[in-house]
């Protein structure tokens, strides 16, 4: 969860589930729910964590875009946010498809990492 000044509510020693990465400035940003509550993962960057389990999920997808500004944009995910643009502005808007589709590969990758 947010705070109103920017902290966020982060358990130290917490075990994550990683939904997707995305690369912003060569830098890695994990999308997680902080909270298993959560509808929907935000990114938070990867220096905040440890990472014990270096497998990686085998429902995501290595997606590249060169932005019309010369960045690249890079993300891995799966496929249904990886081939969508609008998937994860979709999902925290709260649009039912987008939520739908997190349910299942959260649930999915929950099962990968956590049995």
């Amino acid at each position: 969860m947010h705070h109103p000044d920017g902290e966020l509510d982060l358990e130290v020693e917490k075990e994550h589930v990683v939904y997707g990465i995305e690369f912003w400035n060569n830098c890695p940003w994990y999308y997680l729910c902080t909270d298993e509550h959560d509808e929907y993962p935000i990114p938070l960057a990867a220096d905040l964590f440890e990472v014990i389990d270096k497998r990686l999920s085998g429902q995501w997808q290595l997606y590249f875009e060169e932005s019309y500004n010369g960045h690249n944009h890079t993300k891995l995910v799966f496929s249904e946010w990886a081939t969508d643009k609008l998937f994860y502005e979709n999902l925290i808007s709260g649009d039912v498809q987008a939520e739908e589709t997190f349910k299942k590969f959260r649930q999915i990758m929950e099962t990968e990492f956590l049995e």
